[in-house]
């Protein structure tokens, strides 16, 4: 299973993919022809061409995004929070434990209001019998560009005070 969005950074064009056994993709079938939507013909065929780019493509894309994570990363530890590095997304999970006393939804208020930055509260994506998993933490994307997350960096420094 694999997305534009996430492979090439075309957020928000809704192309995805599946191979595997025929067992498996049955399935798949099945549930596409209820879920899919008007993709339009231009973006499959930049999607098509974006395949045809190699391993070098894949390479450069890589190293971006780790310095994008690794000043993010930076960014959280010098305000005073932890982090687990992620491997294979541009989503940090912060814990904000040591820095803030409340939940998820209300320190993502404290940063939009106070600090000026933008985050997720991750309770968003839970259940209510699981939302205790997001308890602490705050859901940081580094697929931004270097200026703003520079801005970020700037403005998350006031929460160490």
């Amino acid at each position: 299973i694999g997305s534009a969005g996430k492979t090439f950074g075309m957020t928000g064009w809704k192309i995805g993919w599946v191979y595997g056994p025929p067992e498996l993709i049955t399935g798949v079938w099945r549930s596409h022809q209820f879920i899919t939507f008007a993709t339009n013909h231009p973006s499959q065929a930049a999607v098509s061409y974006a395949f045809s780019l190699g391993s070098s493509y894949y390479e450069e894309y890589q190293a971006l995004y780790s310095h994008k994570r690794d000043l993010v990363m930076q960014v959280i530890e010098a305000a005073g929070m932890s982090a687990i590095q992620p491997e294979g997304t541009y989503f940090i999970m912060g814990d904000f434990s040591e820095v803030f006393d409340g939940d998820d939804v209300e320190f993502c208020r404290h940063l939009i209001e106070e600090i000026g930055v933008a985050t997720i509260p991750p309770s968003a994506f839970f259940s209510a019998k699981h939302r205790h998993h997001a308890e602490n933490h705050v859901r940081f994307a580094f697929c931004k560009s270097d200026e703003t997350l520079e801005q970020a960096a700037e403005r998350m420094r006031a929460l160490k005070g």
